[in-house]
């Protein structure tokens, strides 16, 4: 599934955009991944399984994602 289609199915289908996202993930194909929807959706799933609010994350990632990665890198 391509970035285009990807994002019109978050917007029909969440089950499926998650499902496909999840797969994309699991297959490596970080091209095909909407990086600033999944940010979005994540710090949404955090707020409210926090309870805390949403301004508490940040509304842009912290590192690019290769930082992040890097097992060497702490923020």
């Amino acid at each position: 599934m391509k970035l285009p289609k990807l994002k019109q199915t978050l917007t029909t289908d969440y089950h499926l955009w998650i499902v496909e996202t999840v797969k994309h993930l699991q297959n490596r194909e970080f091209e095909a991944i909407d990086w600033d929807q999944l940010y979005a959706e994540a710090r949404k799933i955090a707020s409210q399984r926090s309870q805390l609010s949403l301004n508490t994350y940040p509304e842009r990632p912290i590192a690019p994602l290769a930082k992040v990665l890097d097992e060497n890198w702490l923020p």
